[in-house]
């Protein structure tokens, strides 16, 4: 395995096992600044330009659970589709 593959798996471990760990807290301190900053930034003026934004807070939030839960629902659902169906129709007094 190269170098990138392992900093896409896990930046961390990789530092602290090739000695690159100044470099790694350096960027890491960039990044954490710059998501900081730029939510924060981004946040106050969406704020600004959407009037009474406290009205599309809460769908937002939930729209966020549902995008982020989807895929691995979808994901059990395909492997587990046969068994689900089976547990289904046991509950709803079918048989198969």
């Amino acid at each position: 395995m190269r170098k990138g593959q392992l900093l896409s798996f896990d930046p961390a471990t990789l530092t602290r096992a090739i000695g690159y760990v100044g470099v790694f807290i350096f960027f890491n301190f960039i990044g954490a600044v710059l998501w900081a900053v730029g939510l924060s930034v981004g946040g106050f003026f969406l704020g600004s330009m959407i009037s009474d934004v406290d009205r599309y807070l809460l769908p937002i939030i939930v729209l966020i659970i549902i995008v982020s839960i989807a895929p691995s629902a979808f994901h059990i659902w395909k492997t587990n589709r046969h068994e689900l169906a089976i547990w289904v129709r046991q509950r709803l007094g079918r048989t198969a």
